[in-house]
């Protein structure tokens, strides 16, 4: 149906940004930013976004001088089975973000739209569907980006429109930023300074899937155009998730918003078209979405195949996509029964996000520490240098999984058993433990004394 020669125009790498970034959070990001940050959640966006567009001018720049795209980049400045490895890694965590959407989709679907069907089901036929876009290449995912774009965002934008007259003026003016309307006792998640950079952070994660960029290097020949393309794929999704965000906001409250599992879902489910000739118009968004869906999670795959192939031309066959096939569905399997959205944030935030950032960065580094070399240029590798760069970025990379502050519990909020006394009763034993009061020691009470809790 579609010529196969592998070449993706500036306009069509601008829609399946524009499709590949709403799909992954259209319906996740507003309801996110609602519940951690209340209305400043329209700026965090803002901020991640304008992150996010800045990463991708970096990912271009990066391989502007790669004729053989990201996999020879890295085998130019770490070696041939130093860069193996990392395409390798990068292989399995694409196959894992498709299984982990999928997942997402089945959830989401089955909750809100199709509820008689299971989620088995429902992942496993849009995996199929995804196989083979993947199977028929490049082109036919970029035409197809092409052509669904218009179908995905026209009805989404004509929903925010119609919901213009339902909105409360009073519960977005005055604009506060990390004001009290904020805070953490409007908000279920912790509001105020700390909300909006937990947002800021996740709504970058959900928009490094930009990072396929990188590998979309030799299939777009105008590279100059390229990275107002990328600005402009950018920028659409931003500006739809704060025009979802404020909407919801004005019609619902923060509170209510947060009180709603999907709120983007209810927004459509209210508003109607005018004369009534649509009485479930939320299906047709949803169906509009599933669309979206459907183009992510096959370039998940169509990446992480590239990844795969660059390791051996014997992979280059077409119906090899059949085993990470097996292996997307094994991993799908394993969690479609879990809360798959909370999955997929956790995912983005701390696996994802740090092994789209982290290569590039210090490949990029090393390049530019190189005298005399530049991507591209063919010369003989000094093998010892090469062994202690692998070295210092394996090192580097480590750094991304070791373990933080995340669960920390701080010292003020901590008791202290100070006493302990044990009595037996006639069937049973009783502990008595005594703690501190907090109140006394810090001078905010009157005596000191220590209550007691007992456990029988």
């Amino acid at each position: 149906m579609f010529s196969q020669n592998h070449i993706v125009s500036v306009r069509q790498m601008k829609r399946l940004l524009v499709l590949d970034l709403f799909a992954g959070t259209g319906l996740i990001l507003p309801m996110v930013a609602g519940r951690l940050s209340g209305l400043s959640g329209v700026f965090a966006i803002a901020a991640g976004g304008a992150a996010a567009g800045v990463f991708a001018l970096f990912l271009l720049n990066t391989v502007k001088d790669c004729p053989d795209g990201y996999p020879g980049f890295c085998q130019e400045i770490l070696g041939r089975w130093p860069g193996h490895i990392l395409m390798g890694i990068y292989a399995l965590r694409y196959f894992a973000t498709g299984a982990i959407l999928l997942a997402v989709f089945a959830q989401i679907v089955n909750h809100t739209f199709l509820t008689d069907i299971p989620r088995a089901v429902l992942g496993t036929a849009m995996l199929a569907l995804c196989i083979y876009c993947v199977f028929k290449g490049l082109e036919t995912r970029a035409r197809l980006g092409e052509m669904l774009m218009y179908f995905v965002i026209i009805p989404i934008v004509l929903i925010i429109l119609l919901a213009i007259p339902q909105i409360h003026p009073d519960r977005l003016w005055p604009i506060e930023f990390l004001g009290s309307s904020q805070s953490g006792k409007y908000t279920q998640g912790p509001g105020g300074l700390p909300g909006f950079l937990w947002t800021c952070a996740i709504t970058f994660a959900l928009f490094s899937v930009v990072e396929w960029l990188l590998f979309l290097r030799p299939s777009v020949k105008k590279m100059e155009k390229a990275c107002k393309g990328a600005v402009t794929g950018i920028l659409w999704p931003v500006l739809l998730n704060i025009l979802i965000l404020t909407v919801c906001i004005g019609i619902f409250s923060v509170e209510g918003m947060n009180n709603e599992q999907w709120p983007t879902v209810v927004l459509m489910q209210i508003v109607r078209f005018p004369g009534g000739f649509l009485s479930r118009q939320d299906g047709l968004m949803l169906a509009f979405w599933m669309l979206g869906m459907f183009m992510l999670i096959s370039g998940n795959i169509h990446y992480g195949m590239e990844s795969f192939r660059s390791l051996n031309k014997k992979l280059c066959k077409p119906w090899f996509v059949v085993f990470p096939a097996v292996l997307i569905l094994a991993i799908f399997f394993s969690i479609y029964l879990t809360d798959a959205t909370r999955v997929f944030i956790r995912y983005m935030l701390f696996v994802y996000m740090p092994l789209a950032l982290i290569p590039p960065v210090l490949l990029r580094i090393v390049q530019i520490l190189r005298p005399g070399r530049r991507a591209g240029q063919n010369s003989g590798h000094r093998p010892g240098r090469c062994k202690k760069r692998v070295m210092v970025l394996a090192l580097l990379l480590g750094t991304a999984f070791l373990g933080g502050c995340t669960q920390r519990t701080e010292i003020e909020d901590r008791n202290f058993v100070m006493c302990m006394g044990i009595d037996a009763r006639e069937d049973h034993l009783s502990v008595s433990y005594g703690f501190p009061d907090l109140r006394a020691l810090t001078g905010d009470g009157d005596n000191i004394h220590y209550p007691a809790v007992t456990i029988s």
